[in-house]
């Protein structure tokens, strides 16, 4: 859920002939039980996540940055959708809220977690395979690595057969990917971030919180 001023907007997924497709609707806060779609994926995923959202404006625009995550099962079957540019999936998205109409942000993601955009930065959190939670520092047009470069490893890296380490490349840099500003190793199973207004504590200026 979001809050605009006067509107509220939400993002679930539907399911129609077992195709997960999402959605994001509005209502006003008045007329709440209202809501109008106002954007409504046609490509399908058999795992897609509802989504993150926060205001932000692209050259003046007003509109809503979403995160979309890769409609992923395990590594083994991974369709590569996070660095397909005709893909939705695994990408963050804006949504413009004159003539809803969306574009892709940033791509490269696997299943986003946590969303926070505001004049100085845009963070995201997002979860690795088994290792490599993922912050992120999110800028237009980057690309974040997945499913190529991750510090995890397959879940199911016991089942495959001769397994070497690594399985997908480490170093995002050195591979044209941006490196995320941190990366938990164990995974911490991260989830929502937030930031800590600065009155909060003489102490505490410029802090975030992320939730686990």
């Amino acid at each position: 859920t979001l809050i605009i001023k006067d509107e509220i907007f939400i993002s679930f997924r539907t399911e129609v002939e077992k195709c997960k497709k999402f959605i994001i609707a509005k209502s006003k806060i008045k007329d709440l039980l209202k809501f109008d779609t106002i954007y409504k994926s046609t490509e399908c995923g058999n795992n897609t996540q509802a989504g993150t959202m926060q205001p932000y404006s692209v050259n003046g625009n007003k509109g809503i940055l979403f995160t979309l995550s890769n409609p992923f099962a395990l590594l083994k079957d991974e369709t590569y959708l996070a660095q397909d540019d005709s893909s939705i999936f695994g990408k963050i998205h804006f949504l413009n809220l004159d003539n809803f109409e969306i574009q892709t942000f940033a791509k490269g993601f696997r299943n986003h977690q946590g969303l926070y955009a505001d004049d100085q930065c845009i963070l995201s959190t997002d979860h690795g395979p088994q290792g490599g939670d993922e912050i992120n520092n999110i800028k237009l047009g980057k690309n974040y690595g997945w499913p190529i470069a991750s510090y995890g490893e397959p879940y199911e890296k016991n089942e495959m057969k001769n397994y070497k380490f690594p399985v997908l490349l480490k170093s995002h840099e050195n591979n044209n990917f941006e490196e995320p500003v941190f990366s938990f190793l164990p995974s911490i199973a991260i989830s929502r971030i937030i930031k800590i207004p600065d009155e909060f504590s003489n102490i505490w200026k410029d802090n975030f919180l992320v939730a686990t």
